[in-house]
């Protein structure tokens, strides 16, 4: 049991901490990302042409960065 808690704290220091903290943000961020491009082709669906949804989701991924 000792040595399983001095592993565990060799690791955990505060730049290991953060640094999970971050990959957590990126795969929470992709996920919605991923979301609000799902949704977008969805309100475009009822557009005519290809090229102008690709164009719409474009612009509006732009507008989220």
């Amino acid at each position: 049991m000792n040595a399983i808690a001095e592993f565990l704290r060799a690791y955990l220091t505060a730049d290991n901490i953060v640094l999970a903290a971050c990959y957590v943000g990126v795969f929470v961020f992709s996920i919605l990302a991923g979301r609000a491009q799902a949704r977008l082709w969805k309100k475009t669906r009822q557009g005519t042409c290809r090229r102008q949804q690709q164009q719409f989701i474009t612009e509006a991924r732009g507008h989220l960065r």
